[in-house]
């Protein structure tokens, strides 16, 4: 047993993390059947993080829904992340060209969480939020990450995602191991897993941002008569999207060091 571990700290964390955007409406019994904490538990939690202001609880109904002080958690990783400012740009400009969208994730656990997405409001109306978390093992933003890590990183990673997830990873190896050759072999990945009849490639930042693995995706809608290979179209323009802000952040870093700036 760690003794450092604060499990009040981690019991409460692990309520409001079972609020989704699925499912952003839940009773203390639902709570409680998503983490497998006890009811009376979930009651305290629940009291303590709507005096908090981290959860609002409905005058009907009784439902809670997260509150507003949940967005001060996030806020400054946001605004705080040099790749999402210097990123922004250049990702709405590929997806204007790409008629698709283009997101920006990082890890988070076992998942994908998106920092930033752009999209052409032309031909692409689904974009993942700020926020939205996907599977690693089943999602190209996932597969991109795995690439970036280290053989020792990357194997414990999966090794997590073996013990805890064993029919996502049962289901998926073999769409990781395809990805990662792929990525070594062109530089990005592609799936149509991701959502059905949407073409979808990623590829990492070979820069870590801030301790973190960067991955970006584009997804573009198929169009029936047109290119029969969609992700070897949009797979470069991707990896040349990338390889511009690598550069725009090794020049932001080497501005920042040099002494006559100070």
């Amino acid at each position: 047993m760690d003794r450092h571990f604060a499990r009040t700290l981690a019991r409460g964390l692990t309520v409001l993390r079972s609020f989704t955007p699925a499912d952003p409406e839940l009773g203390n019994r639902e709570i409680a059947a998503r983490t497998g904490l006890s009811p009376s538990t979930v009651s305290r939690m629940t009291y303590t993080l709507v005096r908090l202001g981290y959860l609002r609880q409905h005058s009907r109904g009784g439902k809670y829904r997260l509150g507003p002080a949940t967005i001060a958690f996030g806020y400054p990783l946001l605004t705080s992340m040099d790749a999402r400012v210097v990123a922004r740009p250049l990702m709405d400009e590929l997806s204007r060209q790409c008629q698709g969208a283009v997101s920006m994730a990082i890890r988070d656990r076992l998942n994908m969480v998106y920092l930033e997405s752009c999209r052409s409001a032309a031909r692409f109306s689904m974009v993942p939020d700020i926020g939205t978390s996907m599977p690693i093992a089943s999602s190209v933003a996932g597969h991109a990450f795995l690439a970036a890590c280290s053989a020792s990183g990357r194997e414990s990673v999966l090794n997590q995602i073996r013990i805890k997830q064993p029919k996502l990873y049962a289901g998926n190896v073999a769409h990781v191991e395809r990805a990662l050759h792929d990525i070594q072999e062109r530089g990005y990945c592609s799936s149509t897993l991701m959502r059905r009849g949407m073409p979808a490639v990623g590829a990492p930042l070979r820069c870590v941002v801030g301790e973190e693995f960067v991955s970006f995706t584009c997804t573009v809608p198929s169009v029936p008569g047109g290119a029969p290979d969609l992700p070897a179209e949009i797979g470069p323009k991707l990896l040349a999207m990338i390889r511009r802000i690598e550069q725009r952040l090794h020049e932001l870093a080497r501005t920042s060091s040099d002494p006559r700036d100070l």
